[in-house]
This record gives structure tokens, sequence and C-alpha cells, in this order.
């Protein structure tokens, strides 16, 4: 069914046990209760030695927006294992081949090496609250750190990075511009009645995972007239056959990230069509989308699904790629990495997905 898609769904299970502990998220969010819990800076906010830094360490999984406000991963000397499992496989990390090469600052998931770290010579390290623990007993004191305190968590986020690259005006820019798309975005909805998508996943050995109170995706759904049938139920993640046949959902996002996913697994099980979703065809793998990346990923995964639940909506997608990925990365997208990026050949069988073909 869902290939590999392990390092991606190791990102959902951190930061939904971080929102356990502190109270707040799911992987992948904004302003509301629907998003990752506030991205802020420590103790010493962004710390203002580090604005501009030039060597910069990227423990926590905002490499992407990290990028994408700095143009780049120029500055950029060492990352975490899990930060590179995560973005390898995506667009992004087919742009940018020199994250695989770039040096590791841990060898296992996320948490740092302080050996590794200090022998990369970063002149600032961007890590979350949990990973800073190790270096600060060396006594290094390049730690921006990024917490869940903030009650505006990702433009926190956004901010800081903005400071720390030396870009800050750049980092506004974006922000104001994804906010003039989403805006833009309502202006065309149809009204009527809200539209029950449900996010999932389900892997081969047979495991199911719902997106549930606080996942990300909860605040864009209903940006676009849709709401998730889950939204209430406490810390999303695993469940059972009978809990999803209950939600019945109009259309099911599977959140898997690999290019030769397909959704055969679900259309095939016999089990799966009760589901109105399943008989109607309306199950589709959604492009993979980074939480922290309000510009692109965050902006991208909005437009897409708005597509996807309002068909009569004017295309958009493969422009707004080809529009924000020249704004963010500089990066002219051929029609083979923009079909690669909405997984056009594995949602050919879902209802309505021609459209996301280049045209001929």
């Amino acid at each position: 069914m869902v290939g590999d898609r392990l390092g991606v769904t190791s990102l959902f299970v951190v930061i939904g046990l971080l929102g356990v502990i502190v109270g707040a998220l799911p992987p992948h969010i904004i302003g509301s209760s629907d998003e990752p819990s506030a991205l802020t800076a420590g103790a010493d906010a962004a710390h203002e030695g580090f604005e501009g830094a030039r060597r910069v360490a990227v423990l926590a999984p905002v490499l992407s927006p990290y990028a994408t406000i700095n143009h780049g991963l120029d500055h950029v000397t060492a990352i975490s294992e899990f930060v590179r499992r995560t973005e390898r496989k995506s667009l992004f990390g087919r742009l940018f081949p020199q994250l695989t090469t770039l040096p590791l600052a841990g060898l296992m998931g996320s948490d740092p090496d302080p050996e590794l770290v200090l022998h990369a010579n970063p002149d600032a390290v961007i890590a979350w609250q949990s990973q800073s623990d190790p270096l600060r007993k060396t006594g290094y004191q390049g730690l921006v750190e990024i917490d869940w305190a903030s009650p505006d968590r990702l433009k926190t986020m956004w901010d800081i990075l903005g400071r720390v690259s030396g870009r800050e005006a750049r980092a506004t820019g974006l922000w104001q511009d994804a906010e003039a798309r989403r805006r833009k975005l309502e202006t065309l909805l149809p009204p009527g009645e809200s539209i029950k998508v449900l996010p999932m996943a389900a892997y081969d050995d047979g495991r199911l995972w719902v997106g549930k109170k606080d996942y990300f995706l909860n605040a864009s759904l209903q940006q676009i007239g849709g709401i998730n049938p889950a939204r209430e139920i406490p810390y999303h993640g695993p469940a059972d056959p009978e809990e999803i046949l209950l939600y019945d959902p109009d259309f099911i996002i599977f959140t898997g990230y690999d290019a030769d996913d397909n959704l055969s697994g679900i259309y095939g099980n016999p089990v799966w069509h009760a589901l109105r979703a399943v008989r109607d065809k309306r199950v589709y793998l959604m492009p993979r989308t980074s939480a922290f990346n309000k510009a692109v990923d965050r902006t991208l995964a909005l437009v897409w699904l708005a597509e996807i639940l309002h068909p009569s909506l004017p295309h958009m997608s493969r422009t707004a790629y080809r529009e924000i990925y020249a704004q963010a990365y500089r990066r002219d997208l051929t029609d083979s990495e923009i079909d690669a990026a909405l997984y056009v050949k594995a949602n050919s069988g879902s209802v309505g997905y021609e459209r996301f073909r280049a045209a001929p």
C-alpha cells in the first residue's frame, strides 16, 4: 500500500509526542490550536549575536523553511540525521542534492552528538529545546532554541529564521505573499456545507494512522471549506478500521511521501469499500508537506486541497508550484518534477486527478 514513509511518519510521531507533553501540537501548523504549537526562541530570544549567521547547524526539522528564507543551503554546515531522512525524498531534497552529503550533527534521529556539532564549527545551532540540553552542558553559546511557548506559533518560528539568516525583510515578504495567496484562494471558494476530509495513512504491516486533534491540516481544511471528522479526538496517531469506518469521510487524504506509493491497497481492500470516499474514488495521496514551511509547502498544500475538494475551481496547482519555487529557491521546475511532486501517477485512479497533468 503506502510504501516507505517512515521518515515523515517519524516527524508526525515526534511532534505529536511534543504536543502531548506541552499540551499543544501535531506535526505541521498556525495561529490556532490546529498548528504546530508555538515555535519561539528560548530564553535569550533570537540571541542578538546570531543574526545573519554564516555557518548554521539545523537540528530541528526546519531546514526547508530556513532554505526558503535564506535562498538555499549555502550557510548550512550540518544537519541532524532526522532532517536528512525526512527531507531527502521530497522535491526540496531533489532540488538540493547536497542535502545527502551535508555533515551530520548526530547519527541517531534528531538527537545531537555534541562532538559532531562542535566539529562543524557553526555560528548558530537551530534546535528544539528538547535537543538543546546536550549542547548546553558543553557550554556552547550558539544555541537558537525553538520551543512551543509562543501564542503565534508558526509566525514566531518564521521570524526567528529570518533573523538567524539575516534576511528579515525577505522572511516578512514571503509570509505576506503566502497570506495574500490564501486570501485570494478563499475568495474563489464556492459556498456550501463543510466537506468531511480524513487525513490518514496505512502501512504495509496493517497499522493505521489518523490525524486527529491539533493536526496541522485541520486549520488548512477549515480555510477551504473542509472539516476533519476526527478533529475532536485527542492526540492524532494510531487508529483501527472500526474507528475509520465511523468517520465515513467524503474524502481521504493519504499522508504518504514516497514517489512509488500508490492507492491500490485501500481501493483493493474490501474492508474499505464501506467508506463513501473509497466507493467514490476520492482518496488522494497528498504532496509532501512540511508543516513549518509556510511560504512553500503549506501554501501549495492549501491550493492542492482546494482543487481536490472543489473541482469547479480553475486549475492552479502547477502554476503555483512554478511561481513559488522560482520565488523561494530560484528554480524553474520541469513538468516531470511537478508530476512527481503532485504524485500524478499514484493518484491517476482517483476521480478528477487528470486535471493535475501537464497540458499536452
